[in-house]
Protein backbone atom coordinates (compact mmCIF):
# COMPACT_ATOMS: atom_id res chain seq x y z
CA UNK A 1 0.00 0.00 0.00
CA UNK A 2 1.38 3.26 -0.98
CA UNK A 3 1.71 6.60 0.59
CA UNK A 4 -1.01 7.78 -1.55
CA UNK A 5 -3.35 4.85 -1.21
CA UNK A 6 -3.15 5.25 2.81
CA UNK A 7 -3.73 9.00 2.56
CA UNK A 8 -7.11 8.22 0.43
CA UNK A 9 -8.13 5.71 3.36
CA UNK A 10 -7.88 7.86 6.28
CA UNK A 11 -10.98 10.06 7.65
CA UNK A 12 -10.12 13.63 6.66
CA UNK A 13 -9.60 15.90 8.99
CA UNK A 14 -12.09 18.03 11.21
CA UNK A 15 -13.66 20.90 9.52
CA UNK A 16 -11.89 23.98 11.22
CA UNK A 17 -14.19 26.42 12.24
CA UNK A 18 -15.01 29.70 9.70
CA UNK A 19 -14.61 32.97 10.86
CA UNK A 20 -18.38 33.33 11.58
CA UNK A 21 -18.56 30.41 13.53
CA UNK A 22 -15.50 31.15 15.47
CA UNK A 23 -16.78 35.01 16.36
CA UNK A 24 -20.40 33.20 17.07
CA UNK A 25 -18.51 30.69 19.51
CA UNK A 26 -16.48 33.76 21.24
CA UNK A 27 -19.37 35.47 21.55
CA UNK A 28 -21.29 33.28 23.36
CA UNK A 29 -18.15 32.44 24.96
CA UNK A 30 -18.10 36.11 26.72
CA UNK A 31 -21.87 36.17 27.28
CA UNK A 32 -21.59 33.34 29.43
CA UNK A 33 -18.52 34.61 31.14
CA UNK A 34 -20.50 38.16 31.65
CA UNK A 35 -23.00 36.70 33.16
CA UNK A 36 -21.70 34.68 35.53
CA UNK A 37 -19.32 37.80 36.42
CA UNK A 38 -22.55 39.09 36.94
CA UNK A 39 -24.06 36.83 39.13
CA UNK A 40 -20.77 36.17 41.13
CA UNK A 41 -20.57 39.83 41.91
CA UNK A 42 -23.88 40.78 42.56
CA UNK A 43 -23.76 37.88 45.22
CA UNK A 44 -20.64 38.19 46.47
CA UNK A 45 -19.72 41.82 46.57
CA UNK A 46 -22.90 43.32 48.07
CA UNK A 47 -25.52 43.96 44.85
CA UNK A 48 -22.78 45.09 42.83
CA UNK A 49 -22.92 44.36 38.93
CA UNK A 50 -19.34 43.55 37.44
CA UNK A 51 -20.08 42.81 33.99
CA UNK A 52 -22.80 44.88 32.50
CA UNK A 53 -23.14 48.65 34.03
CA UNK A 54 -26.50 49.63 33.64
CA UNK A 55 -27.75 47.89 36.62
CA UNK A 56 -24.93 50.16 38.69
CA UNK A 57 -25.90 52.78 37.20
CA UNK A 58 -29.80 52.24 38.40
CA UNK A 59 -28.12 51.32 42.08
CA UNK A 60 -26.53 54.89 41.84
CA UNK A 61 -29.26 56.56 41.10
CA UNK A 62 -31.38 54.95 43.79
CA UNK A 63 -28.75 55.55 46.14
CA UNK A 64 -27.49 58.88 45.81
CA UNK A 65 -31.27 59.52 46.26
CA UNK A 66 -30.75 58.36 49.55
CA UNK A 67 -32.78 54.72 49.16
CA UNK A 68 -31.79 52.59 52.20
CA UNK A 69 -29.36 49.69 52.05
CA UNK A 70 -28.18 50.24 48.79
CA UNK A 71 -24.62 50.83 48.07
CA UNK A 72 -22.98 53.80 46.68
CA UNK A 73 -19.09 53.06 46.28
CA UNK A 74 -18.74 49.79 45.06
CA UNK A 75 -21.08 50.15 42.49
CA UNK A 76 -19.11 54.23 41.41
CA UNK A 77 -16.06 51.81 41.61
CA UNK A 78 -17.02 48.49 38.95
CA UNK A 79 -18.70 51.37 36.81
CA UNK A 80 -15.24 53.67 36.85
CA UNK A 81 -12.96 50.31 36.57
CA UNK A 82 -14.86 49.09 33.59
CA UNK A 83 -14.72 52.71 31.81
CA UNK A 84 -10.47 52.34 32.53
CA UNK A 85 -10.61 49.17 31.65
CA UNK A 86 -12.80 49.42 27.58
CA UNK A 87 -11.02 52.74 27.09
CA UNK A 88 -7.46 51.22 27.64
CA UNK A 89 -8.46 48.06 25.48
CA UNK A 90 -10.16 50.26 22.91
CA UNK A 91 -6.72 52.56 22.76
CA UNK A 92 -4.74 49.54 22.46
CA UNK A 93 -7.32 47.67 19.89
CA UNK A 94 -7.27 50.77 17.61
CA UNK A 95 -3.92 51.04 16.70
CA UNK A 96 -3.62 47.29 15.45
CA UNK A 97 -5.76 45.80 12.45
CA UNK A 98 -9.20 44.74 12.53
CA UNK A 99 -10.86 41.59 13.20
CA UNK A 100 -9.17 38.49 14.84
CA UNK A 101 -5.43 39.72 16.21
CA UNK A 102 -2.94 38.95 18.01
CA UNK A 103 -3.72 42.92 19.52
CA UNK A 104 -7.05 40.99 19.92
CA UNK A 105 -5.54 38.06 21.85
CA UNK A 106 -3.51 40.17 23.92
CA UNK A 107 -6.69 41.95 25.66
CA UNK A 108 -8.89 38.73 26.19
CA UNK A 109 -5.47 36.87 27.92
CA UNK A 110 -4.92 40.62 30.06
CA UNK A 111 -8.64 39.93 30.94
CA UNK A 112 -8.29 36.71 31.77
CA UNK A 113 -5.77 36.97 34.09
CA UNK A 114 -7.41 40.18 36.17
CA UNK A 115 -10.52 37.43 36.19
CA UNK A 116 -8.15 34.60 37.47
CA UNK A 117 -6.35 37.21 40.08
CA UNK A 118 -9.31 38.21 41.47
CA UNK A 119 -10.55 34.53 41.90
CA UNK A 120 -7.01 33.86 44.14
CA UNK A 121 -7.40 37.01 45.76
CA UNK A 122 -10.97 36.26 46.82
CA UNK A 123 -9.56 32.55 47.82
CA UNK A 124 -7.14 33.81 50.15
CA UNK A 125 -9.09 36.64 52.08
CA UNK A 126 -12.46 36.73 50.79
CA UNK A 127 -13.71 38.94 53.90
CA UNK A 128 -11.12 41.33 53.81
CA UNK A 129 -12.79 45.29 52.54
CA UNK A 130 -9.90 45.80 50.95
CA UNK A 131 -9.49 42.60 48.83
CA UNK A 132 -13.05 43.45 47.98
CA UNK A 133 -12.48 46.30 46.42
CA UNK A 134 -9.63 45.15 44.52
CA UNK A 135 -11.69 42.34 43.09
CA UNK A 136 -14.34 44.42 42.13
CA UNK A 137 -11.99 46.78 40.37
CA UNK A 138 -9.99 44.12 38.26
CA UNK A 139 -13.08 41.80 37.26
CA UNK A 140 -14.74 45.46 36.66
CA UNK A 141 -11.63 46.39 34.50
CA UNK A 142 -11.15 42.94 32.96
CA UNK A 143 -15.33 43.03 31.64
CA UNK A 144 -14.96 46.65 30.44
CA UNK A 145 -11.71 44.81 28.55
CA UNK A 146 -13.92 42.07 26.81
CA UNK A 147 -16.69 44.83 25.90
CA UNK A 148 -14.18 46.59 24.10
CA UNK A 149 -12.99 43.44 22.45
CA UNK A 150 -16.04 42.57 20.83
CA UNK A 151 -17.53 46.42 19.94
CA UNK A 152 -13.34 46.29 17.71
CA UNK A 153 -15.74 44.39 15.78
CA UNK A 154 -14.74 40.97 16.52
CA UNK A 155 -17.91 39.80 17.23
CA UNK A 156 -20.66 41.85 15.98
CA UNK A 157 -23.98 40.11 17.49
CA UNK A 158 -26.37 41.02 15.10
CA UNK A 159 -24.01 40.26 12.18
CA UNK A 160 -23.19 36.96 13.37
CA UNK A 161 -26.26 35.68 14.21
CA UNK A 162 -27.82 37.10 10.73
CA UNK A 163 -24.88 35.28 8.75
CA UNK A 164 -25.72 31.88 10.64
CA UNK A 165 -29.34 32.25 10.15
CA UNK A 166 -28.86 32.45 6.00
CA UNK A 167 -30.09 36.32 6.21
CA UNK A 168 -27.96 39.01 4.83
CA UNK A 169 -26.18 40.63 7.19
CA UNK A 170 -26.24 43.95 5.82
CA UNK A 171 -29.68 44.52 5.78
CA UNK A 172 -30.64 42.09 8.86
CA UNK A 173 -28.72 44.42 11.58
Amino acid sequence: MGTDEIAASSPAPPPRPTGGTRDLVLMLVLTFTTGIVDAGGFLAFDTVFLGNMTGNVLILGMGAAGAHGLPVFSPALALLAFIAGAGVASLFLRSGPAGWSPRLVSVLSVSTVLVAVTAVLMGFDAGDHAARLSAVGLTAAAMGMQAAAVSAGVVVCGYVLAAHAGADPATSV
